[in-house]
């Protein structure tokens, strides 16, 4: 039985440069800075679509294996319901035409949010550097500017993308990069854009005027906006003040000007923000945008977990703090907290890496000249 469909019909370009064939497989053997390709690395994949064929679950793939355990679905799963035109036959050395892409063309963001790193942030950079040096176990791993592509590289690409569905834009910050807009205009020259649906994962502080061009030309645009806290909290884990979550709200206003949008929210849920999250579906209620946009928490999953680094894990905490939580949590009734209190019911804990989120915080605090007994009073007993 094929155990994932994913290597017939999508490929992930990475931030780093690494060619994959989606964006949590773990093997990162193909690279734009190792002098790989698109092309070649789908061809090297046929070692992988093997595996899929004899029905084997690679140790690369335990991300999607993983969750299914805990959520009952995964990035393997999601492409059930995202792609229309599957492939008829799961052969090796399969044409290079896809349905799927997700490219990130390089790690640019004008954020450092705690949870991210010079991988997807080059504002990182600096405090990484730091980080590394007060206490390597933080596992900071500093990534400068990848290779990425520009340029004429699509020239010759038009077949390739002839049966195209789907865009996934990541980042870094995708809306900074200028070869998310040349990629683009790409697809408006070849006629493809009125059956492509483009999805953004954005941290919501880009309204650039070239997408007034551009955006309207394609079947739907999805605008998945990051939201990881509201009030004060929403710039602490941000990394600064370079916008409140009022500025954010006025910038939806601007996607909402686009009819072909469809809005949503994600929320990477970790230590910081975990009593913070019925303040942010209420946040999610008082939105007066258009119907286009997911305004009804009820239907607001709240399934992205931070595993990496594991100290921001909600499950690394202390019994009392994940009671704590879990009643915080029940004062409200939204179904879509349901997978987040069950994880909280876990009676597992992790002394070291709880500790090592507990200097990882005062580390970075005192860089940033930050505070977190001011932003998440639950956690001042610790500090």
């Amino acid at each position: 039985m094929l155990t994932c469909k994913v290597p017939w019909l999508s490929i992930t370009l990475a931030a780093n440069g690494d060619i994959k064939p989606c964006c949590v497989y773990k093997g990162g053997q193909y690279s734009l800075n190792r002098g790989d390709t698109l092309e070649t690395a789908w061809k090297k994949l046929d070692v992988l679509r093997e595996e899929f064929i004899q029905g084997n679950k690679p140790d690369r793939c335990n991300a999607c294996w993983d969750r299914e355990k805990v959520l009952g679905h995964s990035r393997r799963t999601w492409y059930d319901d995202k792609i229309q035109n599957w492939p008829n036959e799961y052969n090796l050395n399969p044409e290079f035409k896809l349905r799927h892409v997700d490219l990130n063309f390089g790690n640019t963001c004008n954020l450092k949010c705690r949870m991210c790193g010079s991988w997807g942030s080059t504002t990182w950079f600096k405090e990484e550097k730091l980080l590394n040096e007060i206490n390597p176990n933080f596992n900071r791993t500093v990534i400068k500017s990848p290779t990425i592509i520009h340029g004429n590289y699509w020239d010759d690409k038009k077949e390739v993308f002839k049966d195209l569905e789907r865009i996934d834009f990541k980042g870094g910050e995708p809306l900074m990069q200028e070869g998310m807009y040349i990629f683009l205009e790409y697809l408006v020259e070849w006629g493809y854009a009125e059956n492509i649906t483009i999805a953004y994962t954005t941290n919501g502080t880009q309204t650039p005027d070239r997408l007034k061009d551009l955006w309207p030309k394609f079947k739907k645009i999805k605008i998945i906006i990051s939201v990881e806290g509201t009030g004060d909290l929403y710039e602490y884990i941000r990394g600064g003040n370079v916008q409140t979550i009022d500025e954010l709200e006025n910038n939806m206003y601007w996607y909402d000007k686009f009819t072909n949008i469809e809005g949503s929210f994600n929320t990477a849920i970790q230590i910081y923000n975990i009593f913070d999250l019925n303040n942010i579906l209420e946040w999610f209620e008082s939105l007066k945008t258009s119907d286009r946009w997911h305004k009804n928490p009820n239907s607001f999953k709240f399934d992205c977990l931070v595993t990496s680094p594991k100290y921001l894990d909600i499950n690394v905490m202390p019994i009392e703090l994940k009671r704590e939580a879990l009643q915080k949590l029940n004062q409200k009734d939204y179904k879509s907290l349901r997978i987040i209190k069950s994880n909280l019911l876990n009676q597992n804990t992790d002394e070291n890496n709880w500790n090592l989120f507990i200097e990882f915080t005062k580390s970075l605090d005192k860089i940033r000249n930050t505070d977190i007994t001011k932003v998440v009073t639950e956690l001042s007993r610790y500090f």
